[in-house]
């Protein structure tokens, strides 16, 4: 087991050395954010991300092969980093994801679940195999829900 002077100090190093790894990866990558020129606050931003391996201000490892993700990176200052994410208000993302209540994103969640219900419905009305696929799969869910309350109250839960 390891003493708690010894996590502590693993701590430190690994701390410190998260930071050295920074500042080469920051300097090997110019030292200034791509769009403003910035040096404050500089971040990693994956230029594609399907093509992103790891992070590689995050992780440890060869050298050869953080060089090899970074020429996939530009350096960002954290504002251009968050506007490149930006999504504007009034798409599916922003409510979901990002929670936005504003009257744009409301709206548009209001409209597109309307719109899949409404294709939900037309789809079963004119298909009657898919409706009765939705019934016996609806049939099976009640039957469950029967059978759990059952066993609920046979237990005093219920």
């Amino acid at each position: 087991m390891i003493s708690e002077a010894r996590r502590e100090y693993l701590r430190k190093y690994q701390r410190d050395r998260y930071r050295r790894r920074k500042k080469e990866i920051i300097g090997l990558m110019g030292g200034a954010c791509c769009v403003c020129g910035s040096s404050f606050d500089l971040e990693i931003h994956h230029s594609n991300p399907s093509q992103k391996g790891f992070d590689p201000g995050s992780r440890g490892g060869k050298w050869s092969e953080v060089t090899k993700e970074l020429e996939k990176c530009e350096l960002l200052c954290s504002v251009c980093h968050k506007k490149k994410h930006a999504t504007s208000h009034g798409k599916l993302r922003m409510y979901t994801v990002y929670g936005c209540r504003c009257g744009a994103c409301v709206n548009f969640y209001r409209d597109f679940k309307t719109n899949v219900d409404k294709r939900f419905y037309e789809r079963l009305r004119t298909d009657p195999e898919r409706l009765a696929k939705y019934r016996e799969k609806w049939r099976q869910t009640a039957a469950k829900q029967r059978q759990k309350c059952k066993v609920l109250s046979e237990l005093g839960i219920a």
